[in-house]
């Protein structure tokens, strides 16, 4: 069987950065729902631009 490649471009390495710090700030403000800090997480979506 033959391997299997993407064939789109790598992404950049802004790009690579903007998202992992994305994932991160999202994972953050899971958490603090799951903690029922609800303001704060507004807060963090909305200091990183994210809302």
């Amino acid at each position: 069987m033959p391997e299997l490649r993407v064939l789109a471009p790598r992404l950049s390495l802004a790009t690579r950065a903007r998202l992992r710090a994305h994932h991160h700030i999202d994972g953050t403000a899971g958490w603090l729902v799951e903690h029922r800090c609800l303001r704060a997480a507004e807060w963090l979506w909305r200091v990183c631009r994210m809302m």
